[in-house]
């Protein structure tokens, strides 16, 4: 089962005075407002710079049981305020299952309540200004919080409570004593739950979480806390009791989310670029280890991170680094492999080549409520697979009574590596709209300034050929019929102009010096914020626009062709990350004549007959003045 951590609250206590005047139990003389028999549960935000993160009801689920009506309410001032409660057990509530609850709690932490409260040998005594007190009393009194407390419990020692909610989750779940129980609903944002008292009525509940499959919370013991209680008609929302002022008809929920992350590390520079084969990035992955020592009790949790590459992905696992920033602090320090963690490799034969983390001592002072850091580097071995990315997940302790309860972790973070693509497609120039491919035909690919590019081929699961860019390729040349180009303006920031000229026409098809197709496009990677956010491809037809064409004409347009880096899927992963161009399609003919058609002959043709005619009218004036001489 997974919950959430909640601390308990009641949000009103019985005064030792009321108590020592021992007021009885007799039924409440006012009458209940069914607008104000409801308990919101809330998920609260971060406050006081508390780091950790909040949590979520969000697919939450919730029993609550009926502990206590309230009784002999006082109101006193102007305007009235509730002064004093006192309570009547809940049908089914016991003395000695209140007893038994405050003494589990007591054992645990002996040195709580001593002034108040003891236990020898099993039994429980009360002292001091509790000496009077019942069971349900003392817990009004000493066991609760208040509505607007965030993560914890003011009064008392926060595991003293959780110990107190614990026993008594244990003891109310699957009981058959007649308990009354009120239904929980959870808003559909997530934000907050509603305990409808209605049928019950107004007086004290205990809340617990009877969440199963939620993964992403550290687990709820159980709240205490009451409805409003109405007066002669008036629903009173506070208790001034003592030295505080307490909140009824609310509670926040004392839950800690774990929440990952993963990203290209800021020292890199590549950070947002574009990837090819050999492309190293350094991924910085964080989580953050729930506040266990908040549960002294809780014996030997588990917290383990793990970085889950696609299969073209390999992690450097000798170049790993792991970091604590320890809760309250703003700077992060190393952790020692062997002594603060240790690091599990992926097994021979394995079915992804993911590295786990997994935390020594999750519960010490230094580690919990900590943020962790994983730095490691990694190199893209290819651009065959779908999609490229590393994924981040954590599995972490669940369940106080159970130790091998594990989550199945909190929802995973994902770090894409996107490549740029351009498929190529040879084509007859025959007068026709043929698209059949001609085979055979050669480009070489030369980046502005650059040496001409080297590839890898490859032929994919679909039959598709795939020419990725590898400084290491063997493929010095494109060879098209039909391909793809994968691998373009990697690890740049800048725009990269290639030059793609034909060096080898399909059998029977032209080429010489003077007939060889040559244009440009140019790959302009977008980033913002460090993060790549498209990539636009302008293609550049020079000297033959007739030979050439493009699926989307943006692409041969002044502005380019402009494409969205693809979005993650419903599940937070991939399902590409390829940024690809329009297809270019590339003519060849078998005529000579073809090529006066192209817009750079034409021009040449019109140069050449203008020089021509400018040297005949100067010869022509020439020959003129001679004669006159």
């Amino acid at each position: 089962m997974v919950e959430k951590v909640c601390g308990v609250l009641t949000a009103f206590a019985t005064t030792a005075a009321t108590a020592a005047l021992g007021i009885g139990f007799s039924a409440p003389a006012y009458a209940e407002d069914n607008a104000a028999t409801s308990i919101t549960i809330n998920a609260p935000s971060k406050v006081d710079g508390n780091s950790l993160y909040a949590p979520t009801l969000k697919n939450c689920q919730f029993t609550a049981y009926k502990l206590a009506n309230y009784a002999n309410v006082k109101t006193a001032g102007n305007p009235a305020q509730i002064t004093s409660i006192d309570y009547k057990n809940a049908t089914g509530i016991t003395d000695a299952m209140l007893d038994s609850w405050i003494i589990s709690a007591l054992q645990a932490y002996p040195s709580e309540l001593t002034d108040v409260a003891q236990v020898n040998n099993g039994d429980l005594t009360f002292l001091g200004d509790a000496a009077a007190m019942t069971p349900m009393q003392f817990v009004a009194s000493y066991f609760y919080g208040n509505g607007g407390d965030e993560y914890g419990n003011k009064t008392v020692n926060s595991e003293t409570m959780r110990v107190f909610a614990q026993a008594a989750e244990k003891s109310l779940k699957g009981t058959t004593s007649g308990v009354e129980t009120a239904p929980v609903t959870v808003a559909d944002d997530g934000n907050s739950a509603t305990v409808d008292a209605a049928a019950s009525g107004q007086g004290v509940y205990l809340i617990i979480d009877t969440t199963t499959g939620l993964n992403t919370q550290i687990p709820a013991r159980a709240m205490v806390a009451g409805t409003p209680c109405t007066v002669n008609n008036v629903a009173y929302t506070e208790f001034h009791g003592g030295q505080a002022v307490y909140k009824l008809g609310q509670i926040n929920l004392k839950a800690e989310q774990v929440v990952n992350s993963i990203d290209i590390a800021s020292s890199d520079a590549n950070k947002g670029a574009l990837a090819t084969v050999g492309s190293r990035r350094t991924f910085q992955a964080t989580s953050n280890i729930p506040n266990y020592a908040e549960y002294q009790y809780w014996e030997n949790p588990k917290y383990s991170m793990t970085l889950t590459p696609t299969s073209n992905i390999a992690l450097d696992a000798n170049s790993i680094t792991v970091e604590v920033q320890e809760l309250g602090k703003s700077k992060y320090t190393a952790l020692a492999n062997g002594t603060d963690y240790s690091v599990v490799l992926p097994q021979s034969g394995a079915s992804d080549n993911a590295l786990t983390i997994s935390f020594a001592n999750p519960n010490s002072a230094k580690m919990s409520g900590a943020t962790v850091r994983v730095t490691i580097n990694g190199t893209v071995q290819n651009l065959q697979t779908d999609a490229s990315y590393v994924t981040v997940q954590t599995k972490f302790s669940n369940n106080a009574n159970d130790s091998e309860s594990v989550s199945n972790g909190a929802v995973a973070s994902t770090m894409p590596l996107y490549d740029a693509r351009t498929p190529l497609k040879k084509i007859p120039f025959d007068g026709t709209t043929s698209t059949a491919a001609l085979t055979g035909a050669q480009f070489s690919v030369t980046p502005q300034g650059g040496a001409a590019l080297k590839f890898t081929k490859t032929t994919l699961s679909n039959g598709q050929t795939l020419y990725q860019v590898d400084p290491n390729g063997s493929e010095s040349t494109v060879t098209i019929g039909e391909a793809t180009l994968a691998g373009l303006a990697a690890d740049s920031k800048t725009p990269v102009t290639y030059t793609f000229l034909e060096t080898e026409a399909p059998e029977g098809y032209i080429l010489d010096s003077r007939h060889a197709v040559k244009f440009t496009v140019t790959v302009t990677p977008n980033i913002t914020n460090n993060a790549l956010v498209s990539v636009n491809f302008h293609r550049i037809h020079g000297n033959y626009a007739n030979f050439l064409n493009v699926g989307d004409q943006a692409m041969a347009g002044d502005s380019g062709q402009t494409v969205a880096v693809p979005a993650k899927a419903q599940n937070g992963t991939f399902a590409s990350t390829h940024v690809q161009s329009s297809e270019i399609y590339i003519k060849n003919t078998k005529n000579p004549a073809d090529f006066a058609q192209t817009g750079g002959h034409i021009l040449a043709v019109l140069i050449a007959v203008i020089v021509l005619a400018v040297l005949g009218g100067a010869l022509l004036i020439v020959a003129r003045i001679r004669r006159r001489a």
